[in-house]
């Protein structure tokens, strides 16, 4: 338990310093980068913590708190004119659990390849058509 409180306070530092970041958008492509390699680290730990934050409501807590950072960055990188409108601060788990499932597949063969799919994510969240550069192809066949 204390291990899993101890990775959501990490998290949670990690989004208060991207709440502060200059502009939102590098600030929530920051977390969204910190949160996969947090994923990646140890995925059996981030397993645990998403079964232990049903059970434990001070877990639970930290996660309403941590949403709340999450929903201000989204919703100011909206506002400046960055992030697509239609999507929401509950869409961003689930992308970065899916860049870190690419990250896992790709293993030892590819340790990097989940910063291509993240980074085509991000892409299509831009509202100005702006694309970041792309590692090359993946190894994976």
């Amino acid at each position: 338990m204390a291990v899993a409180e101890r990775k959501l306070n990490q998290m949670y530092g990690t989004a208060q310093e991207a709440a502060g970041r200059k502009r939102a958008w590098d600030g929530l492509r920051d977390l969204m980068q910190s949160a996969v390699q947090m994923h990646l680290a140890d995925r059996g730990l981030s397993e645990a913590i998403h079964e232990r934050l049903v059970a434990d409501p001070r877990l639970v807590a930290k996660k309403a708190e941590l949403m709340t950072i999450f929903s201000a960055i989204v919703e100011r990188a909206k506002a400046e004119g960055d992030l697509r409108h239609d999507v929401s601060a509950k869409d961003f788990p689930m992308m970065i659990a899916a860049a870190a499932q690419a990250g896992s597949m790709a293993g030892d063969e590819d340790p990097d390849l989940w910063r291509r799919y993240l980074q085509i994510m991000l892409d299509g969240l831009r509202t100005d058509g702006e694309r970041g550069r792309l590692k090359a192809g993946s190894k994976l066949r």
